[in-house]
Parts: C-alpha cells; sequence; structure tokens
C-alpha cells in the first residue's frame, strides 16, 4: 500500500544555504501595536456608567456548502468505482496532482543558483505540479547529479539537493557526530529558520535514513530528516519544511512546502473548517462509491489543508474501505484506498 504523504513534494523560499555547521543568521523584525478601547459618559447627571462605545458590526463569512471531490485512488481497483451512478464527482485538481510532468515554454533553459558561497548552474528538464502544491515547478540538473527547482511563477529557488555523486564518495569517509539526533535538530532548526518563523511551527519526529551502498556491509552514513509542521485547527498543513542532515553533521537536502500558500489562506482554513467533521464527509462519500457492500469498514489515514491550483483552500483526506467482494466466485477482501478534497 502506497503511503501518502502531505509532506511529499517541494515549494521553497530563495535562500543561502550554509554548509555543514556553520553559524546562520537571519534578521527578522515584528511590529505590532495595541489600541486602547475607547468609552464614553453616559449623560443624566451623577453616578452615571462609563460605557463602551459599541462595537463595529463584524460582517460574517459565509462559505458554500463543501462538496467531496475525489482527487486520487491508490490501487487497483480504484477506477471501477469512479461513475456517474456513484455521484461523486471527481476534482479538476486530479489533473495537476496527478504527477506528470512536461515542457513548459516558459522556462528558462538554464539557470545558475548561490548555495553555500558557491555558484551551481543546471539545464532545465522538466515542469510539474508537486503533491499537493498550488504553482508550478521547473526542474534543473546540474554536472555531477546536482539538482534543484525554482518556482516557476517567482522563479525563487524550491528545491535543492546537494547528494551529488562527489557526496556521496566523500560525505561517507567523514568522522560520526556524537549524539547526531540532538546535534542535527538544532542545524535543521537553523536552515528552517531561513524560510518560516520557526517558534509558529511543530517539530515532528525525526526519520533516520542508512545510507548502505552495499547489503552485506553496515551503513557508512544516516541520513536524519527534520519536519517542521504548520498546523492549522490541529490538523496538518502543506506549510512545511523538511531538512537533511546527514551524521557527520552536514547539510544534504533541504524541502519546503507550500508556505506561503497556506500562510495566506490560514484565516479561511481556520474559520470555514472548524466546524466541519472531515471524516464524517470522507467515510459518507466512501459509501457512496461502495453501496451494500458486506463487511465494509471505512477508516480515515491521514488529512492535511492544501491550497489548490486555482488558489482555493481545502482539505484532503485519505480514506481505506476494506470490504467483501465476490471475485471469481469466491468471495474475497478488497481494499480501496481514496484521497478525497474537500472544498
Amino acid at each position: 500500500m502506497k503511503k501518502i504523504c502531505a509532506f511529499l513534494v517541494v515549494a521553497f523560499s530563495t535562500a543561502i544555504i550554509c554548509f555543514g555547521c556553520g553559524e546562520l543568521r537571519q534578521e527578522m523584525s515584528n511590529e505590532s501595536g495595541t489600541e486602547a478601547p475607547t468609552s464614553t459618559v453616559a449623560p443624566g447627571g451623577k453616578n452615571t456608567e462609563r460605557m463602551k462605545d459599541p462595537s463595529p458590526a463584524v460582517t460574517q463569512v459565509v462559505y458554500p456548502t463543501p462538496i467531496c471531490y475525489i482527487v486520487g485512488d491508490f490501487n487497483s481497483i480504484g477506477n471501477l468505482y469512479v461513475d456517474k451512478e456513484s455521484g461523486v464527482p471527481v476534482g479538476s485538481e486530479i489533473r495537476q496532482w496527478d504527477g506528470t510532468i512536461y515542457d513548459s515554454e516558459d522556462a528558462l533553459l538554464s539557470r545558475t543558483i548561490r548555495v553555500g558561497g558557491e555558484q551551481f548552474s543546471g539545464e532545465y528538464r522538466y515542469s510539474r505540479y508537486d503533491l499537493y502544491n498550488s504553482y508550478v515547478t521547473d526542474y534543473y540538473a546540474g554536472e555531477d547529479g546536482l539538482q534543484f527547482a525554482v518556482n516557476a511563477s517567482t522563479g525563487e529557488l524550491v528545491y535543492i539537493n546537494l547528494m551529488t555523486k562527489t557526496f556521496f564518495s566523500q560525505e561517507p569517509l567523514k568522522e560520526e557526530i556524537d549524539d547526531i539526533e540532538t546535534f542535527g535538530a538544532e542545524i535543521a532548526k537553523r536552515y528552517a529558520s531561513m524560510f518560516i518563523p520557526i517558534e509558529e511551527y511543530e517539530q515532528l519526529d525525526y526519520r533516520a535514513v542508512p545510507y548502505q551502498p552495499n547489503v552485506a556491509d553496515p551503513p557508512s552514513m544516516t541520513n536524519y530528516q527534520y519536519t517542521f509542521m504548520r498546523r492549522i485547527n490541529g490538523v496538518d498543513t502543506t506549510a512545511f519544511v523538511t531538512i537533511q542532515i546527514t551524521s557527520k553533521g552536514n547539510l544534504s537536502s533541504i524541502v519546503v512546502g507550500d508556505v506561503d500558500a497556506v500562510i495566506d489562506k490560514e484565516s479561511e482554513l481556520k474559520d470555514r473548517f472548524e466546524e466541519i467533521d472531515l471524516d464524517a464527509i470522507a467515510t459518507e462519500t466512501m459509501s457512496r462509491l461502495f453501496p451494500n457492500k458486506t463487511s465494509y469498514t471505512c477508516e480515515v489515514k491521514q488529512k492535511f489543508f492544501v491550497v489548490t491550483p486555482d488558489g482555493e483552500a481545502g482539505a484532503c483526506v485519505w480514506a481505506e474501505s476494506i470490504f467483501s467482494e465476490t471475485i471469481m466466485g469466491e468471495v474475497q477482501m478488497v481494499q480501496a484506498d481514496y484521497l478525497f478534497l474537500v472544498k
């Protein structure tokens, strides 16, 4: 079963990336102000009460009734049940979020980026909407296996993978860092702070990925992945940063999710979906896809807020259904996984 990751593919802001454990500096300023509440004196002699001015009328935003769309299925039987009789619409986003790559006439044929005091150049390879981004990403490849990508709309660096052929030949030979899990997290926070206000994001559990060229040999190094996630109403979002640090204490890659788009839509996501039961919507939708099934179950595996390529705020829900089905005269248990988009 293919596991869905909300933190899958890339969105980045331009930044200077310093290699190793060097100090990163970021200057941030925040301006805030408060206004004292006003009050008036009620007319009419002594002992009058001081009363606050009536609050200005607040416009209540009325959101449309949420509709649940199919934007993905994750096994061989899925499409058999996406038909008109189910009444479940297929979202147009499926055409962008299906991983299809294409050649963009607007992309520059070559680009040069500056990272950690060094310049890297690459030739254009392809474009696509990465899961589940709101914008197109242009990918480039440089010498020695270097890979990077930019936001096609802004030209900002949105992905960097420093694991080149030279990297894999030299990095494993370096000395291991003691207590790298903790030390690596501190390095990762410094890098992540280049893209996000780190104090507003939640650090998830790290993931260790051993590098083992030969199965018979022990790993020659390990990559530690640290993800910093912005949550809204306790729900994951595609606003995240993932930093990968080697067990030698050096940066190997950075992935930044759809940070700006989610922040722009944060108020709408918070207000609109606060009272919406996403689990109930997904379960009801799944039951329409599989009516009259026996031994039927439905479980929500994951949910996260997104912004669509059309700029709409929405919630993705990955649900899994298990039921019995007669196949070639034999009753078998069948599993179906769908990704729904509620917007």
